[in-house]
Formats: C-alpha cells, sequence, structure tokens
C-alpha cells in the first residue's frame, strides 16, 4: 500500500512538474498548437527542481514574426532548475542543458524567415573576399520552394557591393543539400533580370549560403543550435541537431540569432 501511495505520489508529482514546464514554455511563445512535456525522475529530485530527462513534443510554435517552428522533438539529459521559478511560470536553469532535437520547417516558415529582418541584417553582415576582392550583398526578397531529392529552388533580388560598385541582380537556381554533413552544392543558376554576371559574383553569393549553411552553431534565443543532418522533403525541411540550452528566454526575445 505504501508503494502505491509513493508511486501515485511521484505521477502526480511528475505530472505537476510537466504541467509547469508547459506553462513556462508557453509564455514565451507568441503562439502554438502543441506542447507536450514528459519528465522522467523521481520524488525527491523533483522536489530539488531535477530530472533525469525531459522529453518535449510541439507542433506550429510560434516565437515571433521571423521565427516559427512547424514540428519539434527535443530529447534532454539531466536538468536542473529553480523549482521556484517553474511555480512563477518561467524556467530559470542552474546549469545548461544538453539535448538532441527534431526541427521541421514548412516551405512557408522558411519563407518568412528568410525575409524577416533578422535574416537580412545577418547576410548583410557576410564579408566575401574572392580574388583579393571583397563583396558584401544586400538582400532585398527571397523565394524558396522545396522539392524531393533535398533540394531547394531559390529566387532572389539582391545587391552586390563590390568597393563603390553596386550590383542589382535578380536569380533563380537549384541548391543539392548535402544531407550527412550540411553543405550546398549549386545545381543550376542563371540572371533574370538581363544582366549578366560574373564568375566571382556567382561565386561570392554561393560563398554566402555556404557560409551561412557551414556554421559550426547557431545562438538562437540564448540555444546553441548545431546542425547534423538536413532531410529536404516537397512539404518540409527536416534538421537533426545537438543544442545546449543555456537559458530559457522570460519574455518574447527580439534578438533571435548571435
Amino acid at each position: 500500500m505504501t508503494l502505491s501511495s509513493s508511486s501515485e505520489s511521484q505521477r502526480l508529482d511528475q505530472q505537476a512538474f510537466s504541467l509547469a514546464a508547459k506553462m513556462g514554455i508557453a509564455s514565451f511563445l507568441q503562439g502554438h498548437e502543441q506542447i507536450d512535456v514528459e519528465v522522467e525522475s523521481d520524488l525527491v529530485k523533483i522536489a530539488q527542481g531535477e530530472a533525469d530527462a525531459v522529453r518535449v513534443a510541439g507542433k506550429k510554435w510560434v516565437f515571433n514574426s521571423a521565427l516559427q517552428i512547424h514540428q519539434l522533438e527535443i530529447q534532454t539529459s539531466q536538468i536542473a532548475i529553480n523549482p521556484l521559478s517553474v511555480l512563477a511560470g518561467n524556467i530559470e536553469l542552474q546549469k545548461p542543458i544538453h539535448a538532441t532535437a527534431y526541427l521541421s520547417f514548412t516551405q512557408s516558415d522558411l519563407n518568412i524567415f528568410i525575409n524577416s529582418d533578422i535574416a537580412r541584417d545577418f547576410i548583410r553582415n557576410i564579408s566575401l573576399e574572392i580574388e583579393d576582392k571583397v563583396f558584401r550583398i544586400n538582400p532585398h526578397s527571397f523565394h524558396l520552394s522545396l522539392s524531393k531529392n533535398d533540394r531547394i529552388s531559390i529566387q532572389g533580388d539582391v545587391t552586390i557591393s563590390e568597393g563603390e560598385s553596386l550590383h542589382p541582380f535578380q536569380f533563380e537556381g537549384t541548391l543539392k543539400i548535402r544531407s550527412e554533413i550540411p553543405r550546398v552544392h549549386l545545381e543550376a543558376f542563371r540572371s533574370t533580370n538581363g544582366y549578366g554576371i560574373s564568375v566571382r559574383l556567382a561565386v561570392a553569393l554561393l560563398e554566402g549560403l555556404n557560409q551561412l549553411i557551414d556554421r559550426p552553431y547557431f545562438d538562437i534565443l540564448g540555444t546553441v543550435l548545431q546542425v547534423e543532418k538536413i532531410a529536404v522533403q516537397e512539404s518540409a525541411i527536416a534538421l537533426f541537431t545537438n543544442l545546449q540550452i543555456k537559458q530559457f528566454p522570460q519574455s518574447q526575445a527580439t534578438d533571435l540569432i548571435a
């Protein structure tokens, strides 16, 4: 009878912990369709704000107007949080969490993000040196279309600066993603605004894209994200990643990427 009572108490504590964690996650989202949290722990650890593992699953998480995630699954290792912060509707970590994650973005999610001020500012800050000349890309608009076999069609309207020279340029191309070691290969590329483009300018564009893909990690909302694998499908692009969650945001942040 005692064992049954203890087991029931542990189950209720895990449910309470999970509910509080869901509330904490929801507090920094602008919108969501689903948040599921499963906690593996015991009574003593839960009382201390500790868990052996936590699994989080969600659908249609909206962080702000720039970042939306269609579907995600996160599996953590041991975590330690301030239990009082959970009761207050926040999640304050005592130490960083290490986790693996599956993230899925629809074509619409990607196009919203790549045309956001955050993505544009990031691209503008990329400095490219090709044949001893420095190039910068000023993006105006992009449109991505996902297809099978790890391919992405891209249409873009940019201005490429080469010293004092400005080169307005509209283009379309097909990108092939090497999924296991994320890397972009340009399969097709052409100008669509009637201008020719030098080989070195085309190389500058591709190098800018590869700089974005080849980053060892991204720091997003206080979470260090390292992409291990990319899978491109007709309706969505999936990322398999390693995460280090340093702290959960306590409000809807505006500075998404560092």
